[in-house]
Formats: C-alpha cells, sequence, structure tokens
C-alpha cells in the first residue's frame, strides 16, 4: 500500500541553492498536489522561491503565485527569509544559519500561502 500525499513528509529533494546565478532549480514533490515550488538564484547571495499552478507553470501565461526571497545578512551571519503579505508589506518569515533551512522556510511558506489562496 502507497501512502497518500497528505501522510508524506514534504521533500524538496533538489533545491540546494547552489545553481549558478540566473539558474532555477524545480522541486520534484511539493506540499500541495497541483503545486509546483521554482528557486532562482538572482545574485550571490540572493534567491527567489515561488509557488504557483503546475498549469502553465513554465509559459507567459502563468499565474504569479506566492513568492519568498531569501538573502544573507552579513551582519548576523543567518540567511533571512522574507515574504510580501495580502497587502504588499514585506514579513520576516525566519532565520536560520545554513541556506538549506532557509530554503525550507521559504518553501513552506510560499506552498501555504499559495494554498490558502486558492
Amino acid at each position: 500500500m502507497t501512502a497518500t500525499l497528505l501522510a508524506q513528509a514534504p521533500n524538496f529533494f533538489g533545491l540546494t541553492g547552489r545553481q549558478a546565478i540566473g539558474r532555477r532549480q524545480v522541486a520534484v514533490a511539493t506540499d500541495y498536489a497541483g503545486a509546483v515550488t521554482v528557486l532562482y538564484r538572482a545574485a550571490d547571495q540572493y534567491w527567489n522561491v515561488v509557488t504557483r499552478d503546475v498549469r502553465n507553470a513554465f509559459t507567459h501565461g502563468s499565474e504569479a503565485g506566492a513568492s519568498a526571497s531569501i538573502w544573507f545578512d552579513r551582519h548576523e551571519s543567518r540567511y533571512v527569509v522574507d515574504y510580501c503579505d495580502r497587502d504588499g508589506v514585506r514579513v520576516e518569515a525566519g532565520r536560520a544559519h545554513g541556506l538549506g533551512a532557509a530554503i525550507g522556510i521559504a518553501t513552506s511558506t510560499t506552498t501555504h500561502q499559495w494554498a490558502e489562496s486558492r
């Protein structure tokens, strides 16, 4: 018997953040069926995470989806995860010492925001 999606732990295998600047990585699994999560490295210490509907996800007709930004705070030596709420106000979702943990915070934040918008 196979486990249902609800029983499985989220698996963001492949989202390492180590891709070249300007490149994207696509999560192989997300929290919600029908969603796709993409990690884009915009600069040396800056990443964008976007979760959107899988339909037309890689075309010009895709929805904006839910997004979060990851950036490295040199003063604290930690990664900061920010997102915009429904009013367009920037909100801090969390801070982490490792990039992997920051990616986890960002993907969790965007997938939950995406699901709430449905």
